[in-house]
């Protein structure tokens, strides 16, 4: 297992637990991973594997966080997962 630490995403360039040492938040480790298989596998274009990236990641990402909520107590994921939500965007789109 890959190990996690405090730092700055690359991309995004949000604090967020890395993984491993690409240096890239969930999401932005996972976005284009989706996307490319996506292109690949489909007749889709960019922006619509992106739309289909959204559609399957956010549903997953909220189920994570209800899953990893305990009451009394935050998990640093949980707080990750919701903020690679928020600032999900199309490949090659400079963050906000």
């Amino acid at each position: 297992m890959a190990e996690i630490q405090r730092a700055w995403c690359d991309n995004c360039r949000r604090p967020v637990d890395v993984v491993g040492s690409i240096g890239l938040c969930i999401a932005c480790y996972m976005v284009p991973l989706f996307v490319n298989v996506i292109t690949r596998e489909t007749e889709l274009g960019e922006r619509e594997a992106f739309n289909l990236t959204k559609a399957l990641i956010v549903p997953m990402f909220n189920a994570l966080v209800q899953r990893l909520q305990v009451p009394g107590q935050e998990h640093p994921l949980a707080l990750e997962l919701l903020q690679s939500i928020a600032g999900l965007q199309p490949p090659n789109t400079p963050p906000q």
